[in-house]
């Protein structure tokens, strides 16, 4: 009974860390997407305002970079991060495949 609450406990603890990190990748990827709309908005409504001085541009250019790169960077990192947590914990088809396999062997 005691293996059991403690079997039990271990596999919650387990699916919640593997549901926090499943959240954090797709934080991650969100955050990418920002990030690289980020660049493009620079890159397109910064150099393209003929309102603009090439001073002004360079300046908007450089914010823009100074914000959205760290944002990709950290993404980046965070999804590594949380895809090698990740990896190995759920079966994939050659599990399933190879579990079906021993089954039918023991069938027969």
């Amino acid at each position: 009974m005691a293996k059991q609450a403690a079997d039990n406990f271990i596999q919650n603890v387990r699916q919640g860390f593997d549901i926090k990190n499943i959240v954090q990748a797709v934080s991650s990827v969100g955050q990418l997407t920002a990030g690289f709309r980020t660049l493009g908005n620079v890159v397109k409504n910064v150099w393209s305002n003929e309102n603009l001085s090439a001073s002004q541009k360079l300046l908007q250019t450089l914010t823009g970079f100074g914000t959205a790169i760290p944002m990709i960077l950290t993404s980046f990192n965070r999804l590594k991060t949380v895809t090698t947590e990740l990896s190995g914990r759920f079966i994939t088809f050659n599990d399933v495949q190879q579990k079906s396999t021993e089954l039918q062997t023991i069938g027969n």
